[in-house]
C-alpha cells in the first residue's frame, strides 16, 4: 500500500488504514473478545472490562504528513485510571524503530518528579525541551516481539511510536483493562481525553 490517502499519519499519530479498523468485523471482535477473555483474564487472575473495540495501528515505513516527534506520553496523561493494564499485541515482527519505545515505571516515575507530576508541563517539555526529551529516550528501549507474543504493561509508563526507518510496516493492536473488583472500588468515573473520548 502507497496511496499517501491511507498511509500518511495526522497529527494524531494515525493514518485512514487504522482508522478503517474502528469499525471491525463481527469475526475480528470475536477473535479480540476470546483473546481476552481466555488470554489476558486468567493473568489478571480476575474478572476485567476491557476496551470495546481495541485500536489497530499501521505503522508504515518512513511515514509521511507528521512533524515527526517521538511523543513519549503515559496512558494516565490521557485520562485512563493507574490501575489498569496496557495490552500491546504486535501482528508482525517487531524490532527495532518498526516497534514501540517503552520505559520502566521507575524510569517514567523520575520523569514525572522533574516535572512536578504536573502533566500539563511534561506534555511542554516533550514537544519543546530537547534536552528532556533525551533524557526520557535514554530511558526507553524498542519492545522485541514476534508474533503471537503480547506486553501487558503498566500504564504509568512512558511509551511512544518511533519514525520507522525498516522496510517493514508494522501492525499492531492495544486495548486497555481494568479488572472488575478494581473498578467497582474506584471512587471516581475516569473519561479518556484522546481521539475517542474512551471510558
Amino acid at each position: 500500500i502507497t496511496d499517501p490517502a491511507l498511509t500518511d499519519l495526522d497529527d494524531s499519530e494515525l493514518n485512514q488504514m487504522s482508522r478503517c479498523f474502528y469499525e471491525s468485523s463481527d469475526a475480528f471482535l470475536d477473535i479480540y473478545r476470546r483473546f481476552m477473555d481466555e488470554v489476558v483474564a486468567p493473568l489478571v487472575g480476575e474478572p476485567i472490562y476491557y476496551q470495546k473495540t481495541p485500536t489497530v495501528r499501521f505503522q508504515f515505513p518512513n511515514q509521511k504528513g507528521y512533524n515527526w516527534i517521538e511523543r513519549l506520553h503515559t496512558d494516565i496523561m490521557l485520562g485512563h485510571p493507574s490501575e489498569g493494564y496496557n495490552i500491546w499485541v504486535p501482528l508482525t515482527e517487531v524490532s527495532g524503530t518498526n516497534s514501540m519505545l517503552l520505559s520502566p515505571v521507575k524510569d517514567s516515575m523520575t520523569a514525572y518528579r522533574r516535572c512536578n507530576f504536573d502533566f500539563e508541563l511534561f506534555a511542554q517539555r516533550v514537544q519543546y525541551d530537547s534536552g528532556f526529551v533525551n533524557f526520557l529516550r535514554c530511558a526507553a528501549t524498542p519492545v522485541e516481539l514476534d508474533p503471537g507474543q503480547f506486553i501487558a504493561f503498566d500504564p504509568r509508563c512512558l511509551h511512544a511510536t518511533q519514525y520507522n526507518e525498516t522496510p517493514s510496516t508494522r501492525i499492531s493492536i492495544d486495548a486497555r483493562v481494568l479488572a472488575v473488583k478494581t473498578y467497582s472500588n474506584m471512587k471516581r468515573q475516569y473519561q479518556g481525553t484522546g481521539r475517542r473520548q474512551l471510558q
